[in-house]
């Protein structure tokens, strides 16, 4: 290697021999050329600036002849595209396009005779619906593994399909199609005017949010995936496709220059026209300030100088600045993406998301449709079907008339009273892994408790019941007959005519008329006088005798005013007067609601 060097004209002249072995032993070609080309950036560097205290040292290149091999890790060169930012801008040789340009299709009368689906599967292939799947589950089992086992969140779980998520999304675009304002679950209500059938016969609406919930596309687990500088990355691998790219992007993201923040100092001293421009191996960051801020990336190559831009001022007068030639790039091929953007809105279900990449995934499912749309436009121009035709035939393709809706068979039959009834059994409640509904209230309400012996032979777990729920009535003996002393004479009408619509009402008209009194004291006295009423009268019902006595309960009678009115029981049917005596334990487990 020769280097000449003057302090007087501060001129340099380095010449590289790549075929001397001698003085380039231990590097290859690729390292002699990257040295080559960050002397000459030096050198570029130098000559912008007027330091004369200029050194050869500064150039930090080590003489090979020094024999000092120690020195040789620490002065390697490195690869363009893992240096950092620099505003050395150097212009790389474009990357030809000899492949010819194509859809995945060799020949073309195929695509005429293909049908929306298949048009589909062209740019949404087959090895996305599998990836989808197989990472869908993954992550479903993941997640499952650390919720609490109860709530919604938490129902039955089964692995999803191809043939599933193939409906799935035929139900996603056809809420494109038919916008509902609101919540997803609106499209499964039954509502006379604006229901939609075809959605609740062909999935459940908690298993379409249920996939929506765990839709994934990688393993979490891999600690290989980077989550940050996607859209450099994007653009790197799109590269290393041989496809060059060039795009506005939000200064936020990671991975830009530092300087071309907005709170830099440099981008705030930024005049009208004046940008900041800074390289990454092919990768070019450009700031320009037009009346905001624009920030542009860009790896095509050519386009690393200004032109000029005709503008107006604050007082409407034209004048003429500086506009960075990728800007001008862009806004020349930006109305193919702005009309790609239209197609892909027209009939787009807007829903928000925090998850970016499930909007990223809605607009590349979108995309998909519109690219099938338009090659079946191109390849088939005499049939006049528009967009949203194309989109009911795509539908109706990915949706092939499937459901998944499952029907849920009828329980098994109790088992035999002596089993519930069975002492021996060792009947006691259980904590269960998942919930299952309560067979005390009349509302459902899901609990974790069951009785283990019952619930293992598909019975109602036995309970004390609260007031106003139904009991269980065994009106049978072990014989097989009803017993009388206990149960009373049936009343066989009962069983063959209906009750009259008033017979409820006049039954229960004492709870309602105190219910009304209570509503009445709330609203003019407030809460608490409620409140005082219900708790006296529950200390009152707690003072009575044993179940096979009779108890006049005479303080209750008293809180309610009873006390005061001569009834029919008062006369007749008095439990007082009655000669038949139950049972002990019978009439005590009655009152509880074991019976």
């Amino acid at each position: 290697m020769a280097a000449s060097t003057s302090a007087s004209d501060l001129s340099f002249d380095f010449a590289f021999d790549t075929d001397s072995e001698e003085e380039f032993g231990g590097f290859d070609s690729f390292d002699v050329e990257i040295a080559e080309k960050l002397v000459q950036d030096r050198r570029r560097a130098f000559d912008r600036e007027s330091d004369d205290d200029f050194s050869i040292s500064d150039l930090d290149i080590s003489n090979s002849e020094s024999g000092d091999s120690s020195s040789d890790d620490e002065t390697m060169p490195v690869a363009p595209h893992e240096c950092d930012w620099t505003d050395n801008l150097t212009d790389y040789p474009d990357i030809p396009f000899i492949n010819q340009a194509s859809v995945g299709v060799d020949n073309a009368e195929d695509c005429c005779k293909m049908s929306a689906e298949q048009l589909f599967g062209i740019f949404f292939t087959d090895y996305l619906f599998r990836l989808i799947v197989g990472e869908t589950n993954r992550y479903a089992g993941q997640c499952r593994q650390h919720e609490p086992k109860k709530g919604r969140k938490h129902s039955e779980w089964y692995e999803v399909t191809v043939p599933e998520l193939k409906t799935w999304l035929g139900l996603l675009l056809t809420m494109g199609l038919v916008q509902k304002k609101g919540r997803l679950g609106e499209y499964w209500l039954t509502h006379n005017l604006t229901q939609t059938p075809g959605f609740s016969v062909t999935m459940p609406r908690n298993r379409f949010l249920q996939i929506l919930r765990y839709l994934h596309f990688v393993n979490n687990e891999d600690s290989s995936i980077n989550k940050e500088n996607k859209f450099i990355e994007l653009m790197t691998k799109l590269e290393e496709e041989n496809t060059l790219s060039c795009g506005t992007v939000n200064q936020n993201r990671s991975g830009l220059p530092k300087d071309a923040k907005k709170t830099c100092a440099v981008v705030k001293s930024l005049k009208r026209g004046d940008s900041l421009k800074r390289m990454k191996g092919r990768m070019l960051a450009v700031t320009w300030r037009d009346t905001q801020i624009v920030n542009v990336l860009c790896n095509v190559p050519g386009y690393l100088g200004d032109g000029a831009v005709r503008r107006r001022d604050r007082k409407g007068a034209q004048i003429i600045i500086n506009r960075p030639s990728a800007i001008e790039l862009y806004n020349t091929f930006m109305g193919g993406v702005d009309l790609s953007n239209q197609r892909v809105s027209s009939y787009r279900r807007h829903m928000k998301s925090l998850t970016w990449y499930l909007q990223v995934f809605f607009h590349i499912v979108q995309l998909s449709g519109v690219q099938a749309y338009l090659l079946h436009k191109e390849m088939n121009p005499e049939k006049s079907n528009n967009q949203f035709g194309f989109f009911l035939e795509l539908i109706d393709g990915l949706v092939a008339g499937r459901s998944f809706i499952r029907k849920h068979h009828p329980s098994s039959s109790r088992p035999a009273t002596d089993i519930r009834l069975n002492r021996e059994l060792e009947h006691s409640l259980i904590k269960h892994e998942t919930q299952s509904k309560c067979a005390v209230h009349t509302r459902r309400v899901d609990t974790l408790y069951a009785c283990g012996v019952c619930k293992s032979l598909s019975a109602v777990s036995l309970r004390p019941k609260p007031e106003g729920c139904h009991v269980i009535q065994q009106n049978d003996t072990s014989y097989g007959i009803p017993n009388t002393m206990i149960d009373g004479f049936k009343n066989v009408k009962n069983d063959l005519t209906q009750d009259h619509p008033l017979e409820y009402s006049e039954k229960q008209w004492k709870e309602n008329q105190s219910s009304i009194d209570f509503r009445m004291l709330r609203n003019t006295q407030g809460l608490h006088a409620p409140l005082r009423l219900r708790m006296e009268r529950f200390a009152a019902r707690q003072v009575e005798r044993l179940p096979c006595l009779h108890s006049s309960n005479l303080m209750m009678d008293t809180l309610t005013g009873k006390l005061d009115t001569i009834e029919f029981d008062d006369i007749l049917n008095n439990p007082m007067d009655s000669e038949v005596m139950g049972q002990p334990h019978a009439m005590v487990e009655r009152k509880l609601g074991l019976l």
